[in-house]
């Protein structure tokens, strides 16, 4: 007899074999026996590290041994995560799991997603449960991202330039210099992180047809480095800017920091010797 999911939903079975002629795992379809939702949550810097959380709920009946997990969605190419754990019966828990990179940036199709549940069955052979997912719009904001991010850094390139600590804060100048004649790139908004907080000034910014290049003053300031912070926090130092590139949506792209990862340090180990 089948664990519970087979018990409580009509499941679609698709059986597979390796390159080899290896058996794989049977593929099934979870129907409402397990369903899942990406989310957001306060740990923001997970999606910085390529992970999602995805709320998972195990309506089965039965428990369900976990071997791995992946995320399957339209245009990104994700690995696996092993990882063995229980989804116990009636339980609700997130999983985190790797969205791996985006592999399309054309597409304007509404984007689908599945969670892949590698799982063991009371025989001991193995299914691929597959789990449709709700969500997909966290997804869509890590695409749009991924692509403007693309788009950006092919327009222009960035610089961060004299560079200078004064009183606690680190002061800069971020210069984006045009590299394509043909695209107009739009600079409306700046964020840093929890630990370090990065204002660009004289936003918004816009270089088009005339405009080589921008010079746009950067304050970065230390919000907290108290030890719970500085303990908790994965991601210390970030800059992203929120930019429109030849008229598409605005979306956040990051910045490189490594030309004034010293000075980001310098201002961080002063408010920890202040305190």
């Amino acid at each position: 007899m089948r664990r519970g999911v087979a018990l409580v939903c009509a499941l679609t079975v698709v059986a597979a074999c390796g390159d080899d002629g290896s058996a794989q795992p049977v593929a099934v379809d979870a129907g409402d026996a397990v369903v899942g939702e990406v989310v957001l949550t306060r740990q923001r810097d997970l999606i910085d590290r390529g992970l999602v959380n995805v709320l998972t709920e195990n309506r089965s009946g039965a428990d369900i041994a976990l071997l791995a997990r992946r995320l399957d969605a339209d245009h990104f190419d994700a690995p696996w995560r092993e990882r063995s754990s229980t989804l116990r019966a009636g339980r609700r828990v997130a999983l985190q799991v790797p969205y791996g990179t985006v592999t399309e940036c054309d597409s304007s199709d509404p984007l689908t997603a599945r969670l892949v549940l590698r799982t063991v069955t009371d025989d001991g052979s193995t299914e691929d449960l597959i789990v449709s997912l709700d969500g997909a719009d966290v997804l869509a904001a890590i695409r749009a991202s991924a692509c403007a991010a693309t788009s950006f850094d092919a327009a222009v390139d960035v610089s961060i330039e004299s560079a200078e600590v004064v009183d606690g804060q680190l002061h800069a100048e971020l210069v984006v210099q045009r590299r394509d004649d043909d695209v107009d790139v739009v600079v409306d908004a700046s964020r840093g992180t929890v630990l370090v907080d990065a204002a660009v000034d004289a936003l918004p910014a816009v270089l088009d047809d005339g405009v080589d290049a921008l010079a746009l003053p950067v304050t970065f300031t230390v919000n907290r480095c108290d030890p719970h912070a500085l303990a908790e926090v994965t991601k210390r130092y970030g800059l992203d800017l929120r930019v429109a590139v030849d008229g598409a949506e605005p979306a956040w792209v990051p910045i490189d920091l490594a030309p004034v990862l010293d000075d980001l340090v310098a201002i961080v180990d002063d408010c920890i010797a202040r305190s």
